[in-house]
């Protein structure tokens, strides 16, 4: 997982520190100088080891077991304090429980532990968690939404589609419930409604990925590609590496080529998620289709420096494009 902040937190740097503050729960935090340069690392660009092996850089006169420990311990803290994004990043399961019972009152670990079993399939047990975030806080949105989630990849959409109704009658303007609307209309048919929540949830977030992808599924259906494209394009703007954009895009180019604004923004994923090999060789793919040989071979050479191990797929590729530019 490639942990990253929440979006709406609002901050402002005093001296050394940083404060923040958490709009919905209308709270303040203060970032110690190691939590600030943490902060300022949780762009959903570096994996929990890479954040760590960041932070041990940046203070390399200390020592490195002691900087994992508190690397760690203060992702855990932002995690428990609800400043990162949940699907970005869980506790464990064993720090879950031990935040459940220290904070008795509180729905977030909860929550967070739900997440982890509904991920592991483990849907009785994040049922459980659910009733039990519930229980503690009736108006959670969050424990509201993921129980509605848990409902649908159940089969029980009648109940998933009340239980996010009913959330949306307390919390109006959740982008997340809109979203899953959006789905649930689009599912049935609807692809009218589906589209109104997917452009009310865009209109409260706009920075929201998933609800372009599925604005731009909607398009994609109705054979309207150039709209499709650009919601694919903002999904991107906002997070670079979406494989659901991606994807989505290489589809539409298929039966609508637009292999200038592909390799655009496949350029842009390899930069943000440079362990990928598939966006490079995408990327390449592209390259060579559009007989740019010599940008392909750097492609392929930049794919193999990030590569941990010999990847002989992409040595004959690269090999195959040396040839053809001799």
């Amino acid at each position: 997982m490639k942990p990253y902040k929440r979006k709406d937190i609002a901050e402002k740097q005093v001296g050394a520190e940083r404060i923040v503050h958490d709009p919905v729960s209308d709270t303040m935090h203060v970032l110690d100088e190691h939590a600030t340069m943490l902060w300022d690392n949780l762009d959903g660009s570096r994996t929990v080891s890479e954040l760590v092996e960041t932070m041990i850089h940046a203070r390399a006169f200390e020592d490195p077991e002691f900087v994992r420990m508190e690397t760690r311990d203060t992702l855990a803290t932002m995690a428990e304090k609800d400043l990162i994004e949940p699907k970005s990043f869980c506790l464990s399961k064993a720090d879950a429980f031990e935040h459940m019972e220290r904070e008795p009152t509180n729905p977030v670990p909860c929550i967070r532990l739900g997440i982890a079993y509904l991920a592991e399939s483990q849907y009785e047990r994040a049922r459980e968690c659910f009733e039990l975030a519930l229980a503690r806080d009736p108006s959670s949105a969050s424990a509201r939404i993921n129980v509605a989630t848990l409902a649908f990849l159940e089969g029980r959409f009648d109940e998933a589609e009340s239980r996010l109704r009913a959330c949306l009658d307390d919390h109006p303007d959740h982008p997340e419930a809109l979203n899953n609307l959006g789905n649930l209309a689009a599912r049935r048919g609807d692809f009218a409604e589906a589209r109104a929540f997917y452009e009310r949830a865009l209109a409260v977030k706009a920075d929201y990925p998933d609800a372009w992808n599925n604005l731009g599924r909607l398009h994609q259906q109705a054979d309207r590609m150039d709209d499709a494209v650009n919601c694919y394009e903002h999904a991107l703007n906002h997070d670079p590496a979406n494989s659901g954009a991606l994807i989505a895009l290489r589809d539409v180019h298929r039966v609508a080529p637009c292999a200038d604004r592909l390799i655009h923004v496949l350029e842009r994923a390899c930069a943000a998620a440079p362990t990928n090999l598939a966006y490079y060789d995408d990327l390449a793919g592209l390259y060579l289709a559009a007989g740019r040989m010599e940008e392909a071979r750097k492609v392929y050479q930049s794919a193999l420096k990030h590569d941990a191990e010999p990847n002989w797929f992409l040595y004959s590729h690269l090999a195959r494009v040396r040839q053809m530019t001799r």
